[in-house]
């Protein structure tokens, strides 16, 4: 849902207010109700090409024009994610990122980590790209909101990162 009407917004409206649109999003502040920013997550998403089906995700061009139209008005939040795009979904980018010290541990010994409780290697285990990792680092009850919004954050990310992400700050009644 919140994928068409971004998509349907960015699309109804010119490019200058398009990327006024992306930075007041990008930069409002977070709210005290402790959950993650939704309308913020499902903006990165389509940012990143996602969308409820192919067709409908942001083109090359649009993508191209937004960030001209964000340098114009200086939005660095909005550049800074649109310049980290081609990157999004390339898994060795992300696999570089672990620290040498995770990268010597085998993958299974990183799924059951990522359930753990050391902090220090919770917060290495958050740049992992493995699904699973992630899928137990966000079920992990040491985890709080501030640690998943700086996850969310990262750049690049990967668009399943970000799509567990969404998925674990669902509430039951689909908010």
């Amino acid at each position: 849902m919140h994928w068409r009407i971004l998509l349907e917004t960015l699309g109804a409206v010119s490019i200058d207010d398009a990327a006024r649109l992306v930075e007041m999003i990008l930069t409002r502040p977070m709210e005290s109700d402790h959950r993650p920013d939704l309308l913020r997550l499902r903006l990165l998403e389509v940012l990143g090409g996602a969308s409820p089906t192919p067709q409908d995700a942001l083109s090359y061009a649009f993508r191209r024009d937004l960030y001209t139209a964000a340098h114009a008005r200086g939005a660095e939040s909005v550049k800074r994610h649109l310049h980290s795009l081609p990157e999004l979904a390339d898994e060795n980018v992300l696999v570089r990122r672990l620290p040498r010290d995770v990268t010597e541990i085998p993958l299974g010994r990183h799924r059951s980590l990522a359930k753990g409780e050391d902090r220090v290697l919770l917060e290495k285990l958050a740049l992992d790209p493995d699904p699973v990792v992630i899928e137990h680092w966000l079920q992990n009850p040491r985890i709080c909101e501030r640690d998943v919004v700086r996850l969310a954050a990262l750049r690049p990310i990967g668009g399943d990162t970000l799509r567990r992400i969404d998925a674990s700050t669902q509430t039951d009644d689909g908010r």
